[in-house]
């Protein structure tokens, strides 16, 4: 019955899955993975009060099931119940406090209530257990953004970079970084190595221009914008920068009709 009922759950048949997880429960009561099995499965069907009952029924019989625990914690912070959910990560920590997903996920909780110091915390435990965990250490530079703490968030980008240098999103928001700290240079060579691998990513070549303006390269910056095309999301704004540049370099003539094309596209 238990490998029917994942037949049926590979198979995205629900109902005949639980019909014979709870034919698995009748003949042994203590079948704890069945338990864990047709939670998840009430949890896909989003019948969430379901899926805490069952799962209380396992804790009942095994108060120290970690995956229970853990389990009973994620569907809590699905539902938003963010304390219940802090509640049982802290009691899976407390019998494995190098469980990364349960501090990972803890931190997310931390985030959602608005509490950045314990959020930080916990992605930082996650990073001393595992360096490599990009995860924590994208969340841990994210809060840092957020705190406008630009030095602490380029520590943790350039250590992501040495971990994996070919991630264009974190070469992206390195660049960002050094945009806002006036390190135009090093801004410019993310957003090249970037522009590299993918051309058409018309907002780095929006940032790159941006840039080289910056360093005082203004038909740099100009080529460079010039290329983001219509069908482009960033395209409105493009047009605007390309006004601000001409404007500020006293080009009326090439300024004002760019400035009336940005006006109509507010309109579009």
């Amino acid at each position: 019955h238990y490998l029917l009922g994942g037949v049926y759950s590979a198979m995205r048949q629900y109902r005949e899955a639980l019909e014979e997880y709870e034919r698995v429960l009748e003949i042994d009561p203590n079948h704890f993975q069945t338990y864990l099995m047709m939670s998840s499965l009430y949890a896909e069907m989003r019948d969430f009060e379901r899926a805490v009952d069952i799962l209380h029924q396992l804790l009942d019989k095994k108060p120290r099931d970690l995956m229970g625990l853990y389990y009973l914690a994620r569907i809590y912070a699905e539902i938003k119940l963010y304390d219940q959910a802090l509640k049982y990560y802290q009691k899976v920590l407390a019998l494995n406090p190098h469980f990364e997903a349960a501090l990972l996920d803890m931190g997310t909780v931390y985030e959602f209530k608005g509490d950045r110091d314990r959020a930080m915390e916990a992605y930082k435990k996650v990073l001393e257990l595992d360096p490599l965990n990009f995860q924590a250490r994208e969340r841990l530079g994210q809060l840092f953004l957020k705190e406008d703490r630009l030095q602490e968030a380029l520590d943790q980008y350039h250590i992501f970079k040495d971990l994996d240098s070919e991630n264009l999103s974190v070469r992206v928001k390195l660049g960002l970084i050094l945009l806002q700290q006036e390190q135009y240079e090093e801004a410019e060579r993310e957003f090249r190595f970037v522009l590299a691998a993918s051309p058409e990513n018309s907002e780095v070549r929006y940032y790159l221009g941006m840039t080289l303006y910056q360093m005082g390269n203004v038909e740099g910056a100009l080529t460079e914008i010039k290329q983001i095309t219509p069908q482009e999301r960033i395209f409105p704004e493009a047009i605007r920068y390309m006004a601000f540049i001409h404007q500020k370099e006293g080009r009326v003539e090439e300024a004002l009709p760019l400035v009336k094309q940005a006006l109509s596209l507010i309109h579009i």
